[in-house]
């Protein structure tokens, strides 16, 4: 048997670390999208998305992914938990999200990007995706599956960084800013 101690420091190690790299990089990413933008004013737009982003995400997964680890602890029957975990967030989102598609324009106005709704209907898919996959990935955490659960991360990470420098550097074209906020 294992030490417990140095365990729960490893699982820490991984499942921190891959999210601290995570936030780090984006951060660097900051530096490349003001120089990009003609006026880098125009990334505040980016970083109000970002902040409703954070604040939905939360909202979205409305603590699922707490109660399923509190679940599974009197259980057996993890697959059940999971799918009904899974279940009600895929249609919390969905509702979500066509209340978004029906009133996205209206959103748009309320929050100052008039003509560009497709700002809310992005930031939505992009809040669900996150909402949804939250789950899966609790449960390669409930399995002690931490290299597997970093190599999707630290995947997603990368393809993320990947595509935000492909679009930006070689992409964009700083005559229409409305373009390096949605490849952002």
């Amino acid at each position: 048997m294992s030490n417990p101690i140095k365990r729960l420091l490893g699982q820490t190690a991984v499942y921190g670390l891959s999210s601290i790299v995570g936030r780090l990089l984006n951060y660097l990413l900051v530096p490349l999208y003001t120089a990009v933008f003609a006026d880098p004013a125009d990334y505040g737009v980016v970083s109000e998305l970002y902040a409703w982003v954070a604040f939905l995400v939360v909202l979205l997964t409305f603590g699922m992914e707490t109660a399923f680890f509190r679940f599974i602890q009197d259980t057996t029957d993890r697959k059940k938990i999971m799918s009904n975990a899974l279940w009600i967030v895929l249609l919390v989102n969905a509702f979500f999200y066509l209340l978004l598609l029906q009133f996205n324009n209206e959103i748009a106005n309320v929050m100052l990007f008039q003509g560009h709704n497709e700002y809310i209907v992005l930031m939505g898919a992009v809040v669900c995706i996150d909402a949804v996959s939250a789950l899966p990935l609790s449960e390669l955490r409930a399995e002690e599956n931490a290299r597997r659960f970093a190599t999707i991360q630290l995947l997603s990470i990368a393809v993320n960084i990947g595509l935000n420098v492909l679009f930006m550097v070689f992409l964009f074209n700083k005559s229409r800013p409305e373009e390096g906020v949605l490849f952002i």
